[in-house]
């Protein structure tokens, strides 16, 4: 018959000890593997704002939802003109434009373009009082 033995703390110290390596090793091996795979994949940058919308003027039911929509598309021109599109690029020097400044516009304002979108969000008047309320959500995505 095998005799019990209570376990102390200096027995629980020597296996750590004796394990220490394999830990060590274990550890090691999964911090190579985790900076391989941070390495490998390419760098993503997503940027997400929400934007509230509310009018000083109370219309009814239908006219709220028409006008939101009608808001959105002019809002949503503004946001995705050329002028704007090539502003953004240029101030935060998109695209290699801080190495590289005579880049084609065009080529520039279409990919800036292609990676913003503009959504719009579902807005209920009611919960923000009378005011016809919306929001929309704009986002950038870079890879």
């Amino acid at each position: 018959m095998a005799i019990e033995q209570e376990m102390s703390l200096n027995n629980y110290l020597n296996i750590i000890k004796r394990r220490m390596p394999y830990v060590i090793g274990f550890f090691f091996l999964v911090f190579l593997a985790a900076i391989a795979i941070a390495l490998k994949l390419p760098p993503v940058y997503q940027s997400k704002s929400t934007i509230l919308i509310e009018s000083q003027q109370v219309q009814s039911g239908q006219a709220k939802e028409s006008y939101a929509t009608d808001r959105f598309e002019a809002l949503k021109q503004i946001v995705l003109s050329k002028e704007n599109l090539f502003k953004i690029a240029e101030k935060y020097k998109l695209y290699g434009l801080d190495k590289k400044p005579n880049l084609p516009r065009e080529g520039i304002i279409n990919t800036t373009r292609s990676k913003i979108s503009v959504d719009l969000l579902k807005a209920e008047a009611e919960q923000w009082g009378e005011k016809p309320t919306f929001a929309f959500q704009v986002t950038f995505n870079h890879y």
